[in-house]
């Protein structure tokens, strides 16, 4: 297989009818999948693990979510390819040289690149050229307040 894509979450919206959800980013097993749902008045995203199939693992095409039950009109899908950051690959030395293995592990390298990416791209970042801040407060200094930057670009919890 090849990671021929960056892409590694889809979305879809319900609609009462649609059962299968087909993305086009590949997943190594079916336990690298995962699958929210959203109930778009509320913004409440929670992960759901029943009532449906996932098909295409190990396919480089991708693959789909397969409801039993039509999602309805007002629930977002949100398929999100998330593997656990560990490396699995065990090579000795003097053993024999298999290819498929090595690509394997590179294959699954550059999916937790990908899953490493796309939570830095999502995440508040300060300019280019700035300097690093400090941490956050704790969240016990944080409770009840609001997050707000001193006169040096810090943060720094203030009274609400």
């Amino acid at each position: 297989m090849t990671i021929s894509t960056t892409e590694s979450t889809a979305i879809f919206n319900g609609n009462g009818v649609t059962t299968v959800f087909p993305f086009s980013f590949p997943f190594i097993q079916d336990s690298d999948l995962k699958v929210y749902q959203e109930v778009v008045a509320t913004g409440v995203v929670t992960e759901i693990t029943t009532g449906f199939t996932k098909v295409g693992a190990g396919s480089n095409s991708g693959g789909s979510v397969d409801f039993i039950a039509a999602p309805a009109s007002g629930i977002k899908i949100i398929v999100s390819r998330e593997l656990d950051l560990t490396q699995l690959t065990d090579l000795r030395n003097q053993g024999s040289f298999f290819p498929e293995v090595h690509e394997d592990a590179f294959d699954r390298l550059t999916m937790q690149i990908q899953q490493v990416n796309s939570a830095v791209n999502g995440a508040i970042r300060v300019a280019v050229g700035d300097p690093d801040p400090s941490r956050l407060p704790s969240a016990q200094a944080r409770a009840n307040r609001i997050l707000s930057f001193d006169e040096n670009g810090e943060p720094v919890a203030i009274a609400t």
